[in-house]
């Protein structure tokens, strides 16, 4: 979905919650800034503890 970005905080809020795929500005940066339309997608995120590959 697209979020139009308000405020940093909301950024960051958005970067836990998933992965902010596309920024549709005319901009090469990596960061948003408010006021950009950015493609969000929500992370799902495993339940289960992750798996160690050293369990000896």
């Amino acid at each position: 979905m697209f979020v139009l970005v308000n405020e940093k905080s909301e950024i960051k809020k958005l970067n836990k919650k998933g992965i902010l795929m596309h920024f549709t500005v005319d901009r090469d940066v990596k960061i948003a800034v408010p006021g950009d339309y950015i493609l969000f997608s929500p992370v799902e995120r495993s339940k289960k503890p992750l798996k160690k590959w050293n369990n000896k």
